[in-house]
């Protein structure tokens, strides 16, 4: 079946591989996909106990307008044929809103990774909206986030949390074998995990540039381009 009108949805903070790959599944089975950019601006921004750090201001760092002018980039590079796709912002916390962004007809691509993803598949189908569903965990046969995922809110580079997360899962900071940050604050994540962690340990770098940072105390292990979706790896030396 083709929708006339399909659509995707998402924070895009930022617009990586998964989300691209998100948007060819509805623009194999649509005519045309509008881009719902959801928490398009601070006051619409809720929190939910299904996604407990999504609301966070440091998890959202870019602009509805920066998404916006990502995207488009994005996809005219992949060369899609623009004038078939629309950007819109989706206030995905208030569906009461829906009504004035999304046209009537036309069908929401969710794809299930988590029970947040399911929780909004529910509110669409309660508000009337068609469903078109793909459930990657089931397809790749693994078990929901929270059966083999442990979330701890707090900032990172406090020691405070680093012992509860001992406490609670009996690995210190120092155990550790591989660390990872998302856009913001690498250069004091590398200093912390340089100064705390174990020989060995690996540090992967999430970002937009393609100038890859030195840090001290860690080796650069992917010197010559950076990797899909990952800016470099790095390994601490001593």
């Amino acid at each position: 079946m083709r929708f006339k009108y399909g659509m995707v949805h998402g924070r895009f903070q930022p617009f990586h591989l998964e989300h691209l790959r998100y948007f060819r599944l509805a623009w194999e089975q649509s005519e045309n996909v509008l881009v719902g950019i959801t928490n398009p601006d601070p006051s619409s921004i809720q929190e939910n106990e299904l996604n407990p750090h999504r609301h966070l201001q440091e998890e959202n760092p870019f602009t509805f307008t920066e998404r916006l002018m990502m995207i488009q980039e994005t996809l005219r590079e992949e060369g899609y044929p623009m004038e078939r796709i629309f950007l819109v912002p989706l206030p995905i916390h208030h569906p009461n809103r829906w009504g004035y962004y999304i046209p009537p007809g036309t069908a929401m691509f969710v794809v299930i990774y988590s029970a947040w993803e399911t929780q909004k598949a529910e509110r669409f189908r309660e508000a009337g909206l068609e469903v078109v569903v793909e459930d990657s965990l089931k397809k790749d046969n693994l078990s929901l986030p929270p059966d083999n995922i442990l979330l701890f809110h707090g900032d990172s580079m406090d020691d405070g949390l680093h012992e509860t997360i001992r406490k609670q899962t009996g690995v210190g900071f120092e155990e550790f074998d591989l660390f990872y940050t998302y856009l913001t604050m690498q250069e004091e994540f590398a200093e912390l995990i340089a100064r705390k962690a174990k020989k060995g340990a690996i540090f992967m770098v999430y970002g937009l540039s393609k100038v890859m940072p030195r840090f001290e105390g860690l080796d650069l292990l992917t010197p010559e381009k950076p990797m899909e979706d990952i800016l470099a790896l790095y390994q601490k030396i001593y």
